[in-house]
């Protein structure tokens, strides 16, 4: 079944779970648009190159990707992606900055934040904004971050400029971390 988005897409999802409480019946749904299966969907599949790679809730594909390519398919904008060299055992150095990371063997994985999940700082991730997007509450900054690209969802009420340096501080319990080998989140 190809499932619907939007307003007909939330009363699909309800009729769904009514079915599953009232007979036990679950339905299992086709559906093409990324936003739609997070409103109908209590799990998620996601697929690449043929084989399911991560299967779980919206939220925990959203917070939690089993690899790389699924932290930068789903969301919009995507997950922003840094290397990351060994300091030290469980310490990584990202951009310029410390942080405190998984103890891997590698000398080099990759450090990875949700835009919405970085806030200006008076010390952090050095970036240069290139385009600035308002959004209403929101400023949509896209970044040169080391000569990578690197998205910042911030409030409105900055005062940001294409050519400003802004330093942006993640929130530590948001940082992921992937294998840059294997593409496979390290936990």
């Amino acid at each position: 079944m190809t499932a619907p988005f939007g307003l007909v897409g939330r009363v699909f999802r309800h009729f769904n779970r009514r079915m599953r409480y009232y007979l036990g019946l679950s339905v299992v749904s086709r559906i093409f648009s990324l936003n739609g299966s997070k409103v109908v969907a209590d799990r998620i599949s996601v697929m690449h190159q043929g084989r399911i790679v991560q299967n779980a809730s919206p939220v925990e594909v959203y917070r939690n990707p089993s690899e790389k390519f699924v932290a930068g398919f789903i969301g919009n904008p995507p997950m922003n992606f840094l290397p990351a060299a060994a300091a030290s055992t469980g310490q990584w150095t990202v951009a310029g900055c410390e942080f405190a990371g998984p103890t891997a063997q590698a000398t080099t994985i990759d450090f990875a934040i949700r835009p919405e999940d970085v806030s200006p700082a008076e010390t952090g991730i050095k970036a240069v904004a290139r385009v600035v997007e308002p959004l209403g509450a929101h400023l949509l900054v896209t970044c040169d971050v080391d000569g990578h690209l690197f998205r910042a969802v911030l409030n409105s009420d900055l005062a940001i400029r294409a050519g400003d340096v802004v330093h942006l501080a993640p929130q530590l319990d948001r940082i992921r971390w992937f294998d840059q080998s294997t593409t496979q989140a390290i936990c």
